[in-house]
């Protein structure tokens, strides 16, 4: 999982985005914004998306990332048998 800075249009946006480890966009979404709750929209619904199939979840150092992860698994809606890494990149 990750973000970026993007334009669109003359507009300013962060893309986040879900990778398989071969490189491939599984998901992403647009957000006008950068926080916590874009991450947690965007974490929640690629858990939905992608159930069972996450076996580890890289995270970059962005700690609205951290944060939304514990949100999630406070509420119980993160999927447990995954594992979580965090990664410099």
């Amino acid at each position: 999982m990750d973000e970026t800075y993007i334009r669109i249009r003359g507009q300013c946006a962060y893309l986040y985005r879900a990778i398989a480890a071969a490189g491939k966009t599984i998901d992403f979404r647009l957000s006008p914004r950068r926080n916590v709750g874009s991450a947690k929209k965007f974490f929640r619904k690629a858990v939905r998306l992608l159930g069972r199939a996450l076996k580890t979840i890289t995270l970059d150092s962005y700690a609205a990332w951290h944060e939304a992860v514990r949100e999630l698994q406070q509420q119980g809606t993160h999927c447990e048998p995954t594992k979580l890494r965090s990664s410099k990149y």
